[in-house]
């Protein structure tokens, strides 16, 4: 049995790094549910799950390197349990920082993911450290309504 810890990273490793959409959809339970997709709409079940991989891949024109950062993994009793995971995704001239939190469950004596939230950073700022601008998107993300007129800055 594979934990959500393994799975997520395998799930990276398959959509970022190989470029494979399928192999990465063969890692989802066909009762998943993603709560992070780009448009705002919900994702639930297996074709719905495919179409937004593929249209997520649109993203990235090349296989990617993908560094991980930090990885956190929580046991919920007997099965695989969740995880949250945080890595830098490298291209020829750029770089993001995604975010993954995730939960698994045995499906059909396998370990498959069922849910999934993902953020992935805009584009980091000329001169600007990715992980900063990071915590600014996700913080102004988190003001309900955005963030107009605050101060995002150290101290």
């Amino acid at each position: 049995m594979k934990s959500a810890l393994e799975l997520v990273k395998s799930f990276c490793v398959s959509f970022f790094g190989e470029r494979d959409v399928e192999k990465a959809f063969a890692l989802l339970s066909d009762r998943d549910c993603w709560i992070g997709a780009p448009d705002g709409v919900e994702i639930q079940g297996p074709e719905r799950a495919r179409e937004a991989l593929r249209r997520e891949s649109a993203w990235f024109p090349e296989a990617c390197r993908v560094e991980v950062l930090e990885e956190r993994a929580f046991s919920l009793g007997e099965g695989p349990g969740s995880a949250v995971l945080k890595a830098k995704i490298c291209g020829t001239g750029w770089e993001r920082v995604v975010c993954i939190s995730a939960s698994a469950a045995e499906q059909e004596g396998e370990s498959r993911l069922v849910t999934v939230h993902m953020i992935l950073s805009a584009e980091a700022k000329k001169g600007e450290p990715p992980l900063l601008q990071l915590r600014q998107e996700l913080f102004s993300d988190a003001v309900a309504g955005g963030m107009m007129g605050g101060y995002n800055e150290e101290g």
